[in-house]
């Protein structure tokens, strides 16, 4: 907190530039287990999160804990991200996410590591065999993703908290995230109506309890019906190229009896 004292339009971006580049620091540990050790990047990854919740908490309750309050929270931050409603904590976030969206689905088709990117996805070995760099990719990959996520982190902190609170992770929006991705069916532009989806359920589901005494976790179940569904129709698909890709089955060889009887000839 040594910047509070910088100007509102210097300190929002250098907070936000922070926010990227602890999750693309934080990302690139999973990574380069994953390409030095072989170690699984989703494993590496969520045990990665137990040891940034533990770190983070400790952070918000010991050394930058607010002074003036008894809650285990940063301080106020300077930076703040302004409010397009106050009655819906509607903030310039949102436009920050369209615009990540919108950068990274172009970047993905119209730029060589977008190319180099897919076809990474596609088929690491296709994609070596064809001179592209996989490790190089993979771990561009991972830094992007993980600069998305801090960004992410930045705008909930800067724009509905003010401050970094000890229980931060217990929001939840995270896995919500994975859920979006799975939505989205790998593709960039997805994203925009998977987490308006996702994110309408959420919102109206103590609404919902209020109004019509359904019980909020409906939504949970909803959401998990949604998911299960997207990842059968991702299963199907696979299997149904792998059948396609298969060598056809080389037709039966004949039986004796019937090679005997065409190599006989009439007398």
């Amino acid at each position: 907190f040594g910047l509070a004292s910088l100007p509102a339009p210097l300190l929002l971006p250098l907070s936000l530039g922070a926010g990227m580049a602890a999750g693309a620091l934080w990302a690139f540990l999973p990574a380069f287990l994953k390409e030095t050790r072989g170690a699984h990047e989703v494993i590496t990854a969520i045990l990665l999160n137990y040891v940034a919740q533990n770190t983070t908490r400790f952070l918000a309750t010991v050394p930058l804990k607010d002074p003036a309050g008894q809650a285990p929270q940063t301080p106020v931050v300077g930076a703040a991200l302004p409010r397009f409603s106050e009655a819906y904590e509607v903030h310039a976030g949102l436009v920050l996410a369209v615009v990540a969206v919108v950068l990274v689905a172009l970047a993905l088709r119209r730029t060589v590591w977008g190319y180099e990117t897919r076809a990474v996805g596609e088929g690491a070995g296709a994609a070596e065999a064809a001179g592209i760099p996989a490790a190089r990719v993979r771990i561009n990959a991972f830094l992007l993703s993980g600069a998305l996520a801090g960004l992410a982190g930045a705008v909930v902190a800067l724009g509905t908290f003010h401050r970094f609170p000890a229980d931060f992770y217990g929001i939840g929006y995270g896995f919500e995230g994975l859920a979006v991705a799975l939505l989205a069916g790998g593709s960039a532009w997805g994203v925009l109506p998977s987490a308006l989806l996702l994110g309408a359920l959420g919102a109206g589901a103590e609404a919902m309890e209020f109004a019509t005494d359904t019980p909020k976790q409906i939504v949970s179940v909803v959401q998990a019906i949604l998911i299960v569904a997207v990842a059968a129709r991702f299963t199907l698909r696979r299997r149904a190229k792998a059948d396609a890709a298969a060598p056809a089955s080389p037709l039966p060889a004949e039986t004796g009896a019937s090679g005997s009887a065409a190599g006989e000839s009439p007398a």
